[in-house]
């Protein structure tokens, strides 16, 4: 072999070097972390087990504060002295139902008080523990008052329109789809096989119309307290 082919062999060896150097590392990080943790069945249901340690992982955030309202006991409209449930509507305006002034506090977008929606009291408008807020595809404001079983709807500029019945006794954090249908979850203590956690679809009216999927035996009579997690 002659020296100008050894030395074109050893360019052609060298740019292969470099190339698999920074391609393979490229293609690595292209690659999805496996996940590794563990699907089993027990008591014929699916149950999810995720190793300790995170796919991704530590991650930090670091969180700048972009909007804050309330706290302010001497204003009695930036006050919340029990919590609040949050909803924004597609313009950007901020509603804070109220849970100890039991009212639902709409803002703008930049924070600023537009008007106070419903009051305590079980009348047209009026609520005894006002749940989240949502919208339909009119904009009107719908407002769950669970223990009421009903779901109080205003028109877009906090005018009071209806009362609608539900035949479901659900949770204060419910879903309502554009069409109108609402979703929720009930816990019945008094089911016929047993305490039972429900994901049910009621119609527009407040009609059952099927359950999604039920959890049968995860509620004990009497029991003290339990935890719902909402996704």
């Amino acid at each position: 072999m002659s020296v100008r082919s050894k030395i074109g062999l050893w360019v052609v060896l060298l740019l292969a070097i470099f190339f698999l150097g920074h391609w393979l590392p490229a293609a690595g990080q292209g690659q999805k972390p496996a996940w590794k943790g563990k699907i089993e069945a027990e008591n014929g249901v699916r149950v999810v087990k995720n190793p300790t340690e995170p796919l991704y992982g530590k991650l930090t955030l670091e969180l700048e504060e972009d909007l804050s309202i309330g706290g302010n006991e001497n204003d009695d409209n930036h006050y919340f002295p029990k919590g609040v449930f949050i909803a924004v509507d597609d313009q950007g305006n901020i509603f804070a139902a109220d849970v100890g002034n039991v009212r639902i506090q709409e803002y703008d977008k930049n924070g600023k008080y537009l008007r106070s929606i419903g009051r305590k009291g079980q009348g047209p408008g009026e609520f005894e523990f006002p749940g989240m807020v949502r919208f339909d595809g009119e904009g009107n404001i719908s407002i769950i008052d669970s223990p009421t079983r009903a779901l109080k709807v205003f028109s877009p500029d906090g005018t009071y329109k209806k009362s609608v019945p539900l035949r479901a006794f659900l949770q204060p954090n419910f879903y309502l789809s554009k069409e109108g249908f609402i979703f929720g979850l009930e816990i019945n203590y008094m089911a016929k096989d047993g305490p039972r956690i429900a994901v049910v679809k009621l119609s527009p009216d407040g009609t059952s119309m099927e359950t999604i999927v039920q959890f049968l035996g995860e509620l004990k009579p009497n029991q003290p307290a339990f935890a719902l997690h909402v996704y």
